[in-house]
């Protein structure tokens, strides 16, 4: 018989500790991703953030969730919780093993559950349980196409390009020694402000910040941001184990880290704060706060593409992504995408009438 376990803080450290996690063929978390959890600022003794599905001590399938709060117009806050990976054994699947996994955490977390980028096949488990909105809520963004990468973007797609892989690692080195030649005769990118890097958010950035989330739902704090900061879901080939292998989500990569970046004027005052992700040549940007200044935002993009050698970036930040639409920027391409965020119907009617605004990190998605 297959049963459901529910993991709090204790019970989840006390899994990552124990003779099953060190021998299972699977395992439903990484120490380093469990270690980071239990630090969350939001999370409570009492919120269950892993679910298992056992049966005779094997594991078939596991859902995890990220605790959070949302604070509404009123500033009321609502205690909610993100999915954050659901797998199942896939010699199980057709058992009903994902359906049993989701059914409790809706039942744990009285079905105020979001759900961000998720898998195809998850909306199809997600529509049978009858408790989310069939309609996901939808985010426009933009990526851009820096460079050449058809070497990581198409083998994942068609078998037949992973075949020709050499073949287009000569095509983009081709494409991208053009760039270089090209930006080297240009007038080469330049960025007027005074920029800060950043590895931690101090009480100037934090207030700062605060005054620039009129209308967000999650509204990320000081505590927040440098958990997020101090403690990544990927780690780098520097601080690789042998967990990956066990753990069917990302773990590891050649590169993964967190940068935050201040934009200040001439005097000194900060009117951009970034928080950004860069995994190997890849920019993300979990988090944009600016007080009418997306200008500054875009030049200060313009410049950092170049300057850390980004292939592609992403966002799915609303003023952003218009301004980016519209910019003319020394760029290959730029291609529109959506991100599709479920939500529990049980969630969503507390949220008519409500403005709501996502930031790209939002749920789990500013780790990966």
């Amino acid at each position: 018989m297959i049963e459901i376990k529910s993991l709090y803080k204790k019970e989840l450290l006390e899994y990552i500790h124990s003779e099953q996690f060190k021998s299972s063929e699977h395992i439903a978390i990484t120490t380093h991703r469990a270690l980071s959890q239990v630090q969350n600022p939001r999370l409570s003794e009492d919120d269950a953030i892993l679910f298992l599905a056992i049966e005779n001590d094997k594991l078939l399938g596991y859902l995890g969730v990220l605790p959070d709060t949302i604070e509404f117009s009123n500033q009321e806050i609502e205690k909610v919780g993100w999915f954050s990976c659901l797998w199942v054994l896939p010699e199980t699947r057709g058992k009903g093993i994902a359906n049993m996994l989701i059914k409790k955490a809706l039942e744990e977390w009285d079905e105020n559950i979001f759900s961000a980028d998720y898998a195809p096949n998850s909306k199809r488990v997600y529509d049978k349980t009858q408790k989310f909105e069939f309609l996901p809520i939808t985010k426009k963004g933009i990526r851009l196409y820096v460079k050449s990468d058809l070497q990581t973007i198409l083998p994942p797609k068609k078998i037949f390009f992973k075949k020709i892989q050499f073949a287009l690692k000569f095509w983009d080195a081709l494409v991208n020694s053009a760039i270089t030649l090209f930006r080297f005769f240009i007038k080469q990118s330049s960025f007027s402000h005074s920029i800060e890097y950043v590895t931690h958010i101090n009480n100037e950035i934090a207030e700062f910040i605060e005054l620039c989330q009129k209308n967000e739902l999650f509204k990320r704090n000081k505590s927040e941001l440098n958990w997020i900061l101090s403690n990544p879901w990927i780690l780098s080939e520097l601080d690789k184990n042998n967990e990956g292998a066990r753990y069917y989500f990302s773990s590891t990569d050649k590169e993964f880290a967190f940068t935050g970046i201040c934009v200040r004027d001439s005097k000194k005052k900060i009117i951009v704060f970034l928080l950004c992700s860069k995994r190997n040549n890849t920019l993300k940007l979990p988090y944009v706060y600016e007080l009418h200044a997306m200008h500054i935002v875009v030049d200060l993009l313009s410049y950092i593409l170049y300057a850390w050698n980004i292939k592609t970036c992403t966002t799915f930040h609303p003023q952003l992504t218009e301004a980016l639409q519209q910019a003319k920027l020394p760029i290959l391409n730029k291609r529109k995408i959506v991100r599709n965020h479920m939500i529990s119907k049980k969630l969503y009617a507390k949220l008519q009438n409500q403005p709501i605004m996502f930031q790209d990190g939002d749920g789990d998605c500013a780790f990966t």
